[in-house]
């Protein structure tokens, strides 16, 4: 069976100053597949790589190492716009039109009513998921993959039992902050 999602060695580096200095890396060599009906939730802090991964995957930044597969398929070899019309992206943080108002733009909603309606969808689709967080408890509760983020790399990829038995310093840390 191919892979909803494939993503091999993945890397990001930021250009070189105009001063010749390095740019340094924001993703590098992250790997990771996602099944059909499976949700990956990518956790970690601010500026760990989660989002960069992300915009890789659909193509809003391209990679400057490794690749992205979507259902077998190259992602680099299909044009953007046609890529991110196959597969779905939802940023992290709020984003408005900017001739709404968070006044009657929406009905209010809160963020465990949206994690109800994301196991919803996600049951209804069978389709492979990223979810990006930087709430341990969401992520356990919606993954059933945990990939935490560290520095641009994948420190951590196992299951949500495996993420809460694992003895590696970064989870630790990231669940004695919960």
């Amino acid at each position: 069976m191919t892979a909803a999602l494939e993503v091999r060695g993945l890397g990001y580096e930021l250009p070189r100053t105009r001063e010749g200095g390095r740019g340094g890396h924001l993703v590098q060599d992250v790997s990771f597949t996602v099944a059909t009906g499976e949700t990956l939730v990518l956790l970690g802090r601010s500026g760990s790589g989660k989002t960069t991964t992300l915009k890789l995957i659909n193509r809003l930044l391209e990679p400057t190492a490794g690749e992205v597969l979507v259902a077998g398929e190259r992602a680099a070899g299909v044009a953007a716009t046609r890529l991110r019309r196959r597969i779905g992206y939802v940023i992290q943080e709020i984003g408005l039109f900017p001739h709404f108002s968070v006044f009657g733009a929406v009905d209010p909603i809160t963020r465990v009513e949206l994690q109800r309606e994301f196991q919803t969808l996600k049951g209804r689709l069978a389709k492979g998921m990223v979810f990006v967080t930087h709430d341990v408890r969401e992520g356990l509760r919606l993954g059933t993959r945990i990939g935490l983020m560290h520095e641009g790399r994948l420190a951590f990829l196992g299951t949500p039992e495996e993420f809460r038995a694992s003895g590696h310093p970064e989870v630790r840390k990231f669940l004695e902050a919960a």
